[in-house]
């Protein structure tokens, strides 16, 4: 009798553990959401973008490379130097790791920002992504906090990716 009430316990602890486990499906972090959703791939090649209620504006803030765009929420954005003026040379696996800066609506200037230079350029899936001084504005996925700037000087998928002045240049500074 013994025996079989250590075995029932041992079997309710064996239990208990796995029912506490973890699955084992990895999980993945998603860059929180403002403005844009990253752009996914669809069956037929193109992108699938979905945007979220777009974030407060387009501002400016302080980091280690200086006074840098970031939108309403804080998040830094980044230029690519790939892009043909206006036009997003980013899509597939790109839009996925450099989500684009989407709106449904207007931003808002905010200080030191020229509002005449705030824009939106249509991409192939017909979302609206913001310009500013005539680049295509992305997120860099791996920026989960408001002031990361963890995408500054990467050289991928054809160009590298720099954060923006208010000025809308470039600020090339690793």
């Amino acid at each position: 009798m013994k025996k079989i009430a250590m075995l029932l316990a041992l079997g309710a602890a064996s239990l208990t553990l796995v029912a506490c486990g973890s699955d084992s499906e990895p999980t993945t972090a998603s860059a929180p959401s403002t403005a844009s959703a990253p752009s996914t791939s669809s069956p037929s090649g193109g992108d699938r973008t979905t945007a979220a209620p777009p974030a407060a504006g387009l501002e400016v803030s302080t980091s280690q490379f200086g006074t840098i765009l970031v939108d309403g929420a804080g998040r830094t954005l980044y230029l690519f130097t790939a892009d043909q003026g206006a036009t997003s040379a980013c899509s597939g696996d790109c839009a996925t790791a450099w989500p684009p800066f989407l709106v449904t609506e207007d931003l808002e200037a905010g200080a030191e920002i020229t509002a005449s230079e705030i824009s939106t350029t249509a991409r192939a899936d017909g979302a609206r992504q913001v310009t500013y001084h005539g680049h295509p504005l992305y997120y860099f996925a791996k920026d989960t906090a408001a002031g990361a700037v963890l995408g500054q000087g990467i050289d991928k998928f054809g160009g590298k990716w720099f954060v923006v002045g208010p000025d809308g240049n470039k600020i090339e500074g690793s």
